[in-house]
């Protein structure tokens, strides 16, 4: 590459070479002193990790804070650069971590700590969401002001449509007022993004399997993983890993004749003998294990193949033999900067993240899947084609189980069984997978799903919405949501309606109705007697505020859901309404009232409707429903002038109190009349009377 140049070592034979890498893409490059070979991306990771420019510098702080002599700094110099060990970020500076113990919480408080990690989760999409409106509406009022400076609305109809949007959404006030001063001004302040989060350590949950005999305890924790990948369950005791670190990547040690153990020892030997060589009787530190699944692909082996497994137990037994006492060896997933450092393709004991790369804005094999394939004798064919399946095909998430579970039988550190699920899992399978988490007895287990790529979807449905005539369409829609204001209905000057006094917990009250032309209610007044100025005048703005509803078109079902069965004094029985014995507040008899008799709500009542109708109930009925038409009808809308001819059909929608029996001599059948109509009202109801002649058994006509 040009600009590179060869310098001298500090550490024996290690050749650099200075780097021009582009650290900040707005800023210009900056010249890194590296190992020889390092590409650019491993120069920005080690930027990122140890914060500084020069390798050897960034060696010689690591070696003085461990206290190595030349010869064991030297051999740990070279495997660095080989790019097969790497420093925890923190050694880079010879900064020596404590050993601390990570937050963990018993079975009792899982339950809590579920519904702080969905409440913190629903709280971070509010935080976003919010700023994105806000940063939306406050544009939108700033477009409507224009270049024209107009900031009255009642003149300019583009921007009180902006604030009343804005308002709308809950901007505040105080908000469009600063907004708007601004834009007078000529100044334009945009809406600053959240702060996003840091990425929250949710303390880890303790169970065993006892807890999980505890079904909400069970499903609340396959619901919370299943949703948010937290949080960590450990089934026994939590193994720490404090104390300086470094990473292994094991992916490095698939050399030409299979996995290289004599290689692994020797490095585990070095990091152990580095980690003590400060002295002392504490801890002397840890070293992680990751690249698991990339050792695997590299030798050409399936994730939960027999030989995999066997590998695993071989990697165990080394770590176990090899690093020496106060060494902690581990296998978990590495800090990101550090995995970038080593280039690992996994991390941890987690399968391969698909089988190709972009690299230089082109998709091509794994490193490690490539040299699998060649192992197997394959002509490398073009990505993602002709893999063969039996050796990278995607493991069964119990497989990431049994090998975390073969490593933490032999290792001596935290061992994490990291697993990943298609977008599609569902609940079921997280669950049954912490049950077998229970049963392995696993120290650390964490379980999260890929994305299911609905967003993506939506993009594409976004971008469909943008063809010219949708575009035109919705701007049209738009336009009459936003510009055209709801007609009121108006009632007639004279209008029908009804009058109904009830006394609801010994408080009376009086609703009075008012109806359209068609019927339909379009007004209510509510009267209270006794009940203080402050609660009448409540109640009578209640109902104005009903009634200007009503009249612009707002269905009166949605008041009655609204209002039915709420709770609140005064309330109790209902006296001196047919239909209704009881109310739990004065607007659910209200509601419930109009409901029954302008919606027919006969379900809202606590007496039935009469259904029987008037067959079988003998002209008497009949003489009853005729006398009582009069009483639905109200005279003084009619101004007295009562119709002669209207006829009630089907039965009453009101039982009586008390309806007499009608007696069983006067029950007549068919056979008893004469089978002639009666002249006046038509009823085939003539009988012979008594004293001669005929009478109407339903109208009372003789002659």
């Amino acid at each position: 590459m040009a600009g590179r140049h060869k310098t001298g070592s500090d550490f024996a034979d290690l050749a650099t070479e200075v780097i021009p890498v582009a650290i900040d893409p707005d800023a210009d490059p900056i010249d890194l002193v590296l190992p020889m070979g390092w590409d650019e991306a491993a120069g920005r990771a080690f930027a990122d990790a140890s914060g500084q420019t020069d390798i050897r510098a960034a060696l010689a702080t690591l070696c003085a804070a461990l206290r190595l002599d030349r010869e064991t700094a030297d051999s740990l110099a070279s495997a660095i650069a080989r790019r097969e060990i790497a420093p925890a970020p923190a050694l880079w500076a010879g900064e020596l971590t404590a050993e601390t113990s990570p937050d963990a919480v018993t079975a009792a408080a899982g339950p809590a700590l579920f519904a702080q990690i969905a409440d913190e989760a629903l709280d971070a999409s509010r935080r976003d969401v919010g700023t994105r409106i806000l940063s939306d509406r406050l544009d939108a009022v700033r477009a409507a002001i224009g270049t024209d400076g107009d900031i009255d609305p009642r003149r300019n109809t583009g921007l009180a449509a902006a604030l009343r949007d804005a308002r709308q959404a809950g901007v505040p006030d105080e908000a469009l007022e600063r907004t708007i001063d601004l834009a007078r001004e000529g100044i334009t302040e945009k809406v600053q993004a959240a702060d996003p989060a840091a990425a929250r350590v949710w303390p880890i949950l303790i169970l065993s399997e006892g807890d999980l005999a505890r079904a909400d305890l069970w499903r609340g924790a396959a619901r919370s993983l299943w949703s948010h990948g937290a949080p960590a369950l450990a089934f026994g005791d939590i193994r720490t890993a404090g104390g300086p670190g470094f990473v292994i990547d094991l992916e490095a040690f698939a050399g030409p004749d299979g996995f290289d153990r004599m290689r692994l020892s020797g490095h585990l030997a070095l990091l152990g003998e580095v980690l003590r060589a400060r002295g002392g009787k504490e801890p002397a530190g840890h070293v992680v294990l990751t690249g698991l699944a990339a050792l695997f692909a590299a030798l050409g082996l399936a994730y939960d193949s027999d030989a995999a497994m066997a590998l695993v137990r071989e990697i165990g037994v080394t770590a176990e033999a090899s690093a020496g006492e106060r060494v902690a060896v581990c296998s978990t997933a590495p800090d990101p900067a550090t995995a970038r450092l080593l280039g690992s393709e996994s991390d941890g004991l987690a399968p391969l993240d698909g089988l190709t790369a972009e690299i230089d804005g082109e998709v091509q094999w794994r490193r490690c899947v490539a040299a699998g394939l060649s192992r197997l004798r394959f002509d490398l064919p073009e990505p993602p084609r002709g893999v063969p399946a039996d050796a990278f095909a995607p493991p069964r998430p119990e497989a990431v189980l049994i090998v975390a579970g073969t490593l933490a039988a032999r290792l001596n550190g935290p061992v994490s069984a990291d697993i990943t699920l298609p977008a599609e899992t569902g609940l079921e399978t997280v669950a049954t997978l912490i049950r077998a988490a229970a049963q392995t007895k696993l120290p650390l287990v964490t379980v999260r799903r890929n994305g299911s790529g609905f967003t993506a979807l939506l993009d594409t449905l976004e971008a469909v919405a943008e063809t010219p005539e949708q575009a035109h369409l919705a701007a049209r829609v738009v336009e009459r949501i936003v510009e055209r204001s709801a007609d009121r209905r108006k009632l007639p000057d004279r209008r029908k309606g009804y009058i109904q006094k009830a006394t609801v917990g010994g408080h009376k009250v009086y609703l009075h109705t008012g109806e359209f032309e068609d019927g339909e209610l379009g007004e209510i007044f509510i009267d209270m007697h006794k009940e203080g100025a402050a609660f009448r005048s409540l109640m009578n703005n209640f109902a104005i505020a009903i009634s200007i509803a009503l009249q612009y078109g707002v269905p009166l079902e949605e008041f009655v859901d609204a209002f039915v069965f709420t709770r609140f004094e005064p309330a109790g029985p209902v006296e001196g309404n047919d239909s209704i014995r009881h109310a739990t507040s004065i607007l659910d008899y209200l509601f419930r009232e109009l409901a029954v008799s302008y919606l027919g709500r006969e379900d809202l009542a606590e007496t039935g409707p009469d259904d029987t109708g008037g067959i079988g109930r003998g002209v008497a009925r009949e003489k009853f429903m005729a006398e009582t038409a009069a009483h639905f009808i109200s005279k003084g809308f009619s101004r007295g002038q009562l119709p002669d001819n209207v006829v009630m059909l089907g039965a009453d929608r009101r039982k009586p109190k008390a309806e007499p029996e009608e007696e069983p001599a006067k029950a007549r059948g068919p056979d008893s009349y004469d089978g002639d109509p009666c002249p006046e009202c038509g009823h085939f109801t003539l009988l012979e009377a008594t004293e001669g002649g005929q009478i109407c058994d339903a109208c009372g006509w003789r002659n």
